[in-house]
């Protein structure tokens, strides 16, 4: 095991990868600095086949519906119409969530201090409906709170899809949070937003770096499909005909 004070130059010789000053890994794996290797959950020691074998920028596998979640965070009606674009952020919500209804992949649902906030906009929680029940936080986070972490780890999925606001607060810091305990994640980066625009951009493109996964609305559905035909699809895509998720 490598000491904070010990170089790890010797795990890149010969290697044929970048100087260890500049590179960056997957947070599932390690990051590496100039002079040491960390890991999520503290130091380790990386063998040079295993970073060779992970490659600079491991992303995340294809979607696999059956394993995945999602997750919609803090659609509130109070908020949302000081929110960058937010109409175009409910819609692309709420297709992706009646899309979501269909292919099967099951819905976390959150509300930041909802005395504060309100309740979620009607257009999302009719989209919801019977899958899911909104759950109350203090935390930005959604995994830092209890119920909502365990509701996530009881879903037994491995994979979770975010959406929801702010870019910046919320959804960062429930990505930031999810990649450390190993979750894949995939942003709809068309159904997320904060009330600055600049908040949202570098929101997206922190997470993005941490190894979350950028996507849209309709990328993700249909890789989720991933095919055309059968009862989903015709199901499925006169909403996308109609771009609103009805």
């Amino acid at each position: 095991m490598l000491s904070r004070e010990e170089p790890n130059r010797k795990l890149w010789e010969g290697s044929g990868l970048p100087d260890s000053s500049n590179a960056r890994f997957s947070r599932r794996t390690y990051v590496c600095s100039s002079d040491i290797v960390h890991g999520t959950r503290g130091l380790c020691l990386v063998a040079r086949q295993n970073i060779l074998a992970a490659g600079p920028n491991m992303p995340p596998k294809q979607l696999d519906p059956t394993c995945a979640l999602l997750v919609v965070i803090d659609l509130q009606d109070k908020i949302m119409p000081h929110i960058h674009r937010w109409e175009q952020v409910v819609k692309r919500a709420c297709l992706f969530i009646r899309a979501a209804k269909i292919i099967g992949i099951p819905v976390l649902w959150s509300e930041q201090y909802r005395k504060g906030l309100g309740k979620t906009v009607g257009a999302i929680a009719d989209a919801i409906g019977d899958a899911a029940v909104p759950m109350e936080k203090m935390a930005f986070g959604c995994l830092c709170d209890d119920a909502i972490n365990e509701a996530a780890i009881g879903s037994g999925c491995r994979q979770l899809i975010v959406c929801g606001i702010e870019s910046h607060v919320c959804v960062l810091q429930t990505v930031m949070k999810a990649l450390e305990d190993d979750w894949e994640v995939f942003l709809l980066v068309d159904a997320m937003s904060s009330r600055n625009q600049s908040d949202h951009e570098i929101g997206v493109k922190r997470m993005i770096q941490a190894g979350a996964v950028p996507t849209t609305v309709e990328m993700l559905i249909m890789e989720s499909l991933m095919m055309a035909g059968g009862e989903r699809f015709k199901a499925i895509l006169p909403m996308l005909k109609n771009d609103d998720g009805h």
